[in-house]
């Protein structure tokens, strides 16, 4: 029983380090890559906000976009206008450019969207994990991840600390 208690404690100890790992790989990336959609691998993520795909995608479901050399019709993209972040399907091809709809809307957007705009396609949907993402970005919770690392990373020092004074 002990062996099973050791690896739970050492995945959890993995699973908050790799958190933490993320967290800090996603603030830098954010802060020093100048961009509006950090990349990552190629990859880029965002917790989606609205309802305007609906019932493709979610509010609070976590996209995972590719950028592309070329987009269809029918693909669903995330574009840039404005200093906001939208991600709506390609209706039809404009020259230099997409026409674009929300799902859940009832009318194409207004503007045809430049292919500059455009950040990439979304090559996955991960329902409900937005929300996570949106929680992780808080100063709070950043805070709170950092502080029961160290929690854990003292207990567990305190422990071996303990087990070492016992037996010498």
């Amino acid at each position: 029983m002990k062996k099973y208690g050791k690896i739970g404690r050492a995945a959890g100890i993995l699973s908050l380090i790799l958190f933490m790992v993320l967290v800090l790989l996603q603030l830098a990336v954010s802060v020093f890559s100048g961009r509006e959609l950090p990349v990552l691998f190629g990859y880029s993520y965002l917790a989606v906000l609205s309802g305007s795909m609906e019932p493709a995608i979610s509010a609070g479901d976590l996209l995972v976009i590719h950028r592309q050399t070329d987009y269809e019709e029918g693909d669903i993209i995330t574009f840039s206008e404005d200093g906001f972040l939208t991600t709506h399907r390609i209706m039809a091809l404009e020259e230099g450019g997409y026409d674009t709809k929300g799902d859940a809307n009832t009318i194409r957007d207004i503007n045809p969207v430049p292919a500059e705009q455009v950040l990439g396609k979304v090559v996955g949907i991960i329902p409900k994990a937005g929300k996570l993402l949106l929680a992780v970005r808080s100063p709070w919770v950043i805070a709170i991840v950092f502080l029961a690392g160290a929690a854990v990373w003292l207990l567990t020092d305190q422990k071996k600390t303990g087990e070492k004074g016992a037996c010498g």
